[in-house]
């Protein structure tokens, strides 16, 4: 099994509340550049799941998109995020899933090092690829990759 961990895109501050602080322009740019990255590497989630939050769930909506897959909304994605409530979503799914969550921080980095003994701090529109999944236990699962939006950025500029 893969899981594809993506912290949400960045989010303005001018809303009536947490749960609906939207992208800015700037995260909607991340949002959909990581679906682009994404869609050319091949990746073809089973399923995408995201926070109820606003800037959450537009997130899994611009990477939805470009990867045909309709998101999931799952409040298990939400600030309490943890591996065994990842681990809880993937038994729904064959082995050889790829499992896609886009949540927040700091619950998105402490699954990336529950699952993978690493230490992390995912920047906004983060991307960590986790594989090697074996549940129920999710033991030694390797961590082949973390993107940010600025080292995605320099890739692209430098084309």
């Amino acid at each position: 099994m893969k899981f594809y961990l993506i912290r949400h895109g960045k989010a303005a501050y001018n809303a009536p509340t947490d749960e609906a602080r939207p992208l800015t322009e700037e995260g909607i740019q991340q949002a959909q550049r990581n679906g682009a990255f994404l869609k050319a590497l091949g990746v073809m989630p089973t399923a995408i799941y995201t926070s109820p939050r606003k800037r959450a769930q537009q997130t899994a909506q611009y990477i939805g998109s470009a990867l045909n897959c309709d998101p999931i909304v799952d409040d298990a994605v939400n600030f309490e995020f943890t591996a065994q409530k990842a681990l809880q979503l993937a038994t729904n799914h064959p082995p050889e899933s790829s499992l896609i969550f886009v949540g927040h921080n700091p619950s998105m980095s402490e699954v990336v090092g529950q699952l993978t003994g690493t230490r992390t701090d995912m920047s906004t529109c983060a991307i960590a690829y986790i594989k090697d999944i074996d549940l129920p236990q999710a033991r030694f699962a390797n961590l082949k990759w973390l993107m940010t939006p600025k080292a995605l950025n320099a890739i692209i500029n430098s084309e």
